[in-house]
């Protein structure tokens, strides 16, 4: 029983490490792929779903581990000799599909990982000290790439898994050359090397490898970038080209957000499109108003964003704005102001009074204000999530305007 490699034989060792990441890697596609159609309407759907979301992150981190390991022993360890059988292509072959499949076996976790750490949001990964990388900033455009990145290293391993396999397949019923036995046997038994030797110096696997990775990068970053702009132009779409209200407000530069706290952690996303109308002048508040309308389906709330959408909380397809309408706007001091009015979200609506700060100079203005909500009163989560065991009931709500005349 050897543990490590000969020149003919694989040992016990990389046996194992051939085994268990194989199982890991292929167990995690397939929980991959079903997961995200996972039901999440009600309080016990959501949990989990997102326990399956939690363990889908921590086992791929363990399986990040061993493929290092593997990588670390390989490298350690002799390679088995060619057979026979095998020819200069065959040879070829089989270190780009090897050399990718090391590369994927880390691009797949560390895309994975980093696209979590730059993620606000709940399902948080089991294992101490790498729920958050520092380095990582919270930022959806950074979170958007790396998504993009794993799931095209997915989509690349099970390529690579089908080459593999064949190959295997094909030395073990056409070829009978005892390759894919060697792997899983505990005994040396092979016929000698062949006459053939690999040229140890051979770059293309390297650079084929190098070029297919670089073009997985560059393609989510295609992607990611695509999705950022198809968000821009859908949030300026009746934006510009006519007057609205008094101030006509400056959107690239503006924000409305939110923050909920989910299992104890503080979640904030906020809404990509949303408009206002905006008629006050200080000098008049009796006359002043503003109309918000707010487009739910463009909620980005980290990993729970399709969650907060769904028909348990928001439900973006019944109810798929929100609105805000003023009804008195007093000054309290010197640039501070009070609103009040009432919201309409889900269709339930209930007075809310917002506090702000306000500084015009000449024809421009900024604003800043914030409010706080109860997810209760307009029944968000309410059959699925009635305690605040897994969703607070408080809802901060801010927002910067930037507008000008």
């Amino acid at each position: 029983m050897l543990l490590g490699n000969t020149k003919k034989q694989f040992g016990l060792v990389s046996q194992f490490f051939h085994l268990s990441v194989a199982i890991l890697m292929i167990g995690l596609l397939i929980l991959g792929t079903l997961m995200v159609e996972l039901p999440e309407d009600a309080h016990d759907e959501v949990e989990a779903k997102f326990w399956w979301f939690s363990f889908h992150k921590t086992v791929g981190i363990i399986a990040f581990l061993i493929a290092i390991a593997r990588i670390l022993w390989t490298v350690s360890q002799p390679h088995p000799r060619p057979l026979p059988t095998h020819n200069k292509r065959e040879i070829l072959a089989a270190r780009t599909v090897h050399y990718l499949l090391y590369s994927v076996m880390i691009v797949m976790p560390v895309s994975g990982w980093l696209h979590h750490a730059a993620l606000e949001g709940y399902a948080p990964i089991w294992l101490p000290y790498i729920e958050d990388i520092s380095v990582v900033p919270k930022d959806e455009m950074f979170a958007e790439v790396f998504s993009h990145l794993h799931a095209l290293s997915a989509i690349l391993l099970m390529m690579i898994l089908f080459l593999h396999v064949a190959g295997a397949l094909k030395h073990a019923f056409i070829d009978a050359d005892g390759t894919l036995k060697r792997m899983f046997s505990s005994k040396q038994v092979f016929p000698g090397e062949a006459d053939l030797k690999p040229d140890l110096l051979d770059y293309r696997p390297v650079v084929i490898t190098g070029f297919v990775i670089s073009g997985l990068l560059v393609m989510a970053l295609l992607f990611a970038v695509n999705t950022d702009s198809n968000r821009q132009i859908v949030a300026s779409e009746g934006l510009e080209a006519k007057q609205r209200g008094q101030w006509v407000v400056d959107h690239d530069k503006s924000n409305l957000s939110i923050n909920v706290t989910q299992s104890g952690r503080l979640t904030t996303g906020g809404f990509s499109r949303w408009d206002a109308l905006i008629n006050l002048d200080p000098d008049t508040l009796e006359d002043a108003s503003v109309q918000v309308t707010i487009s739910i389906d463009s909620l980005e709330l980290g990993s729970v964003s399709k969650s907060a959408k769904s028909s348990g909380f928001l439900n973006a397809e019944m109810f798929p704005t929100a609105t805000y309408e003023s009804r008195k706007i007093t000054s309290a001091e010197a640039d501070k102001y009070f609103m009040e009015g009432v919201l309409t979200v889900a269709g339930q609506t209930h007075p809310v009074d917002i506090e702000f700060t306000l500084k015009i100079d000449g024809n421009n203005a900024h604003a800043v204000g914030k409010t706080v909500l109860s997810r209760l009163d307009f029944g968000v989560g309410a059959q699925g999530y009635p305690d605040e065991k897994s969703v607070g009931f408080d809802v901060g709500v801010t927002f910067e305007i930037w507008a000008s005349r």
